[in-house]
């Protein structure tokens, strides 16, 4: 319905299970700000706005939790990861690397928040990671140190599990998942799906992975084809409890 709210432009809107509302604006009152605003019954409060403004995507939990990367007077160095808590004033997360510019957050209902980023490592050289970060617990799931090259913005669901994409530095490139203990490969270019010879796979952050582990992609082929599939996690096997 109507809740009396005018902007230039609106972006990326988010409902949770509660039906809380997210949204990003820019309006014009003298000077063009750009905010990031919730409803919840009908009322619009702003969580931050302001000419300097800068989000880079957010995500918002099923506890009224929202995530949002910005370049902003908000943060000391003038950018950072947020944190609101039911619509009250954002808090920025510990950043204890120096990181770079964040491409944007995701959001698990735990708190986690998983996100890719540039930073220094000891060596001084500039590397893409991807993190999650729960308060101050921040873990590195992977980096492109290794034989990986372009980490997609990943996803995380309420377990911490995270799933991504990368490349190869010899070509090609896979779906990943896993936690900062482990990340296994899914599907990639090479493998075999139906039949059928995998050229490419990809996900849609923040809605490709739920709490059961299961993740949604797609998959393009040699033939020219392609389409959406389930991946499911591989149980664990039921093991034999031997007698005294």
């Amino acid at each position: 319905g109507d809740i009396g709210f005018t902007a230039e432009a609106f972006f990326a809107p988010k409902l949770n299970d509660s039906g809380l509302i997210a949204f990003e604006a820019v309006t014009f009152s003298g000077d063009a700000n750009q905010g990031l605003y919730l409803v919840e019954g009908g009322v619009i409060s702003a969580i931050a706005e302001s000419p300097d403004f800068d989000i880079f995507r957010f995500d918002l939990n099923n506890n009224n939790q929202i995530a949002f990367a910005s370049l902003s007077s908000l943060a000391p160095d003038g950018d950072g990861i947020f944190i609101s808590e039911g619509g009250a004033a954002p808090t920025v997360l510990p950043d204890p690397l120096g990181f770079g510019t964040v491409e944007g957050p995701t959001l698990g209902d735990d708190g986690t928040v998983a996100f890719d980023v540039l930073f220094s490592n000891a060596e001084g050289d500039l590397v893409q990671g991807i993190f999650t970060q729960n308060g101050e617990t921040l873990e590195l799931i992977v980096d492109d140190t290794g034989e990986l090259i372009g980490l997609s913005r990943p996803a995380v669901n309420n377990k911490g599990t995270v799933a991504f994409t990368a490349g190869f530095d010899v070509g090609g490139g896979a779906l990943f998942s896993g936690t900062a203990a482990s990340t296994t490969r899914v599907i990639g270019t090479g493998d075999m799906l139906f039949g059928q010879l995998v050229t490419s796979a990809g996900l849609t952050q923040q809605t490709a992975l739920n709490n059961e582990g299961q993740i949604v992609f797609t998959a393009s082929f040699a033939d020219g084809s392609q389409g959406i599939f389930r991946a499911d996690p591989e149980e664990t096997p039921v093991q034999a409890v031997p007698e005294p």
